[in-house]
């Protein structure tokens, strides 16, 4: 079992990837949008980096929901 601290650190690096892997999907999503300062890259490029941004990111968003699942939990039980 994981110590409250060592939980804390997890939640931390896990929050800094969900930050940073939704900027790139973002980033991406907009140099795929048509003309930018960054065409000089091919659009298959940013397709597969927007993909694998996109991946990343949906794992960490269902590692986040798994370490605070007894906490959604709870708040569905008050909501209802």
């Amino acid at each position: 079992m994981l110590n409250c601290m060592n939980k804390v650190k997890i939640n931390a690096w896990i929050n800094i990837f969900l930050f940073l892997s939704g900027a790139v999907v973002a980033f991406s999503g907009f140099a795929l949008l048509g003309k930018s300062i960054l065409s000089f890259i091919a659009r298959d490029s940013w397709k597969a980096v927007h993909n694998f941004a996109g991946i990343i990111f949906l794992v960490f968003v269902l590692i986040h929901l798994t370490m605070h699942w007894t906490w959604l939990k709870n708040i569905f039980k008050i909501i209802k």
